[in-house]
Order: C-alpha cells, then structure tokens, then sequence
C-alpha cells in the first residue's frame, strides 16, 4: 500500500449506500475502516443533513470532517479547531417563496432547513419517512413558514407528488442573486440553494486546513450534485450507475454498481497502484 495519505471522499445515496436498506457494503466497509485507521481522510459528501451522516460516520468509525447539504455546511465533529463552513440566507428570502409557490400551487408542500431545525408547512409522514429514515433527531415545526420560520435557514426544499412547476420555480429565482435550484426525483422536489455552495469548495477547505496535496484526492458520485467534486479530484469516479453528466467529467467508472461493491476494487486498485 502506498504512504500517501488521501482524502478521500464519498456521496451517499446511490454511491456508499446500497439502494434497498441504505447500507454500507461489507467489503467496502471494512475497507474504509482499515484506510481510515492507517490515516486517511475518509469525508461524507452529501446533501443529507448531520443527522443523518452521523449513524454512518461512527459506524466507520472516522474523525475526518463531514460535509452536510451538499456543502452548505461542514465541520469536524472530532476536531474543534477545524473552521467550519455555515452558509444561511436571509429568511424573508424562504417566507416569500413559500407564500408565492404554495398559493400558486407550484408546489404542495415545502420545508425549510437549518443543521438543528425543521420546519415545514403541513405534516406529511410519507414524506418525512423519505426524507429522515434515521428519524428526526432535530427539531421540526409545523405551520405557515411566514408564522413559523424563526432563523436564516441553510435550504429550502419544495415537494409536489405530481411534479413541481419546473418553470415556474426558475423564473421566479431569477430575481434572487446567486441562487441555484436542483430539480430530483422526476421533479418532485425543487432544492434550493444561495451562494453557490458545492461539496468541491468544501473538499478544498479540507485539504487546505489539514494540508492534503490534491494530488492525494479521491471523490466518488454518482449524480449532478457530485459533478464539481469529481471534476476537481486527482481521481474522480463515477458509478457504474451514475448520470451520463457525471461520467463524461470522471477519470474512472467504476465496474459494478453501487449495490454490488462498486466502491471497493476500484479504490483498492487506486491506493495500491498511485
């Protein structure tokens, strides 16, 4: 094995995690363990929040920073030195979108985000089961965003079972500076995002702090939320499953899916071959 130390870092859903019980493989798993042991960094890359990162990273037993919403915010839950990365927006901005795309009924339903709170409009348990399946280990408060919404949030999330209004929602951003919208899930969910965060801004941060060479960067992704990181890595690695924008930016696909060890030969072959 090479004495390089990497930086290694991982997307979620539909890269680390198998697709039926969201778990880690074992080969894999034990893998990161044993990297993570001989000094790696292994990072969470994702847009789920800490709550539901945290399960995974005792699981692995890490103490590299983590990074949540899809580089909204990032922190060391084992180093207190390490200079976080907390992005908000002011909360007027999600009242006024709330009002506007619910009474137009671009969308159903919506909530709102910050790293210790929830906030939505109406409940929906469907839907809470979708989106927390650790279950909901922060605050959550239900009512009109405008009577509720107490704080600067990190995102705001619209949600419609039929598909949000896709038009609509991009029009009406045009007024907000620097503001970026994610349609997923045939669009039923619109994320939106201010300040143009990205999982590579937050990768670079690490490095910098800790002083990783890039040269020494492993990201794999397998969506277009990932698509920066794997373009900034030295080695960059789409699934074999992922979108078609994510693998023309990729170095490497991997050969197997992610609910067949996809991750494993192919790190394995780059830690011992670099």
């Amino acid at each position: 094995m090479s004495n390089k130390k990497f930086l290694i870092a991982f997307d979620m859903d539909g890269t680390l995690l198998e697709d039926k019980q969201k778990t880690i493989m074992p080969k894999t798993k034990e893998y990161l363990k044993h990297l993570s042991e001989q000094g790696h960094f292994i990072v969470l890359a994702s847009g789920r929040p800490e709550s539901e990162l945290t399960p995974y990273y005792e699981e692995l037993g890490l103490n590299s920073p983590m990074i949540c919403f899809s580089g909204i915010y990032c922190f060391n839950p084992k180093d207190s030195n390490f200079p976080k990365i907390e992005r908000t927006f002011p909360k007027q901005w999600a009242i006024d979108l709330s009002k506007d795309f619910l009474k137009n009924k671009v969308a159903e339903n919506v909530f709102i985000e910050n790293n210790e709170e929830i906030w939505m409009d109406h409940d929906n348990p469907k839907l809470i089961q979708l989106m927390w399946q650790h279950g909901i280990k922060r605050s959550m408060t239900f009512g009109s965003i405008e009577k509720t919404l107490n704080k600067d949030p990190m995102t705001i999330i619209f949600f419609d079972a039929n598909g949000c209004n896709v038009k609509y929602i991009q029009d009406k951003l045009s007024a907000y500076p620097k503001s970026h919208v994610r349609f997923w899930f045939d669009n039923r969910f619109a994320d939106i995002s201010f300040g143009n965060p990205s999982k590579a801004l937050a990768l670079q941060h690490i490095c910098n702090h800790y002083g990783i060479d890039e040269n020494h960067t492993i990201c794999f992704g397998d969506y277009l939320n990932d698509v920066e990181m794997v373009k900034w890595a030295k080695y960059g690695v789409a699934m074999k499953n992922a979108c078609d924008e994510l693998k023309k930016v990729a170095n490497i696909i991997t050969d197997e899916d992610n609910n067949h060890e996809g991750i494993y030969a192919t790190l394995k072959n780059i830690i011992e071959n670099d």
